[in-house]
């Protein structure tokens, strides 16, 4: 039976109601980030044309975005100490985490989890959901997003 240290809550087996303890395993700089989604958004070009949009759809996002948050990483993965559980990172700015959006659905369990990522590693605030003005569902994800708590985004001038 495995020793469980002093003070270390054990693992959870229940991801649903643990208190996560985000830990950042692996990143990449914004420009590896981005030369990563050129290379995917090629290779799926053909075969997977909404993925190819979605990851341009990120590296506009990471370009636009160089200042306002002063990004620090991209593509974070983040993994639970006490339950094991992962979850990817768009956009890590000094403040604020930000996810980009150019899909048609919302995924409110991903949400939950990036609202406790800001909270945890960032201190509070609200995470970022940056969304493409111009998907055809962009108004009711920003709605979802936002009742979800977090700050909006409307993407102007990516097709």
């Amino acid at each position: 039976m495995p020793q469980i240290k002093l003070g270390v809550a054990p693992p959870s087996t229940d991801k649903t109601s643990c208190d996560h303890s985000w830990m950042e395993k692996k990143s990449k700089t914004p420009e590896e980030g981005k030369k990563a989604n050129k290379e995917t958004a090629d290779k799926v070009k053909t075969s997977d044309p909404p993925s190819e949009k979605g990851y341009k759809f990120e590296n506009h996002c990471i370009d636009s975005n160089m200042e306002k948050l002063k990004i620090e990483k991209v593509s974070v993965l983040y993994e639970c100490l006490l339950c094991g559980q992962t979850q990817e990172v768009d956009i890590v700015g000094e403040n604020q985490i930000a996810e980009c959006k150019n899909k048609k659905k919302a995924d409110l369990t991903q949400a939950a989890r990036l609202n406790d990522i800001q909270k945890k590693t960032k201190g509070g605030g609200k995470p970022l959901a940056k969304i493409n003005e111009n998907h055809k569902k962009s108004k009711r994800l920003e709605k979802t997003y936002s009742n979800n708590g977090f700050e909006t985004e409307m993407v102007k001038g990516f097709l």
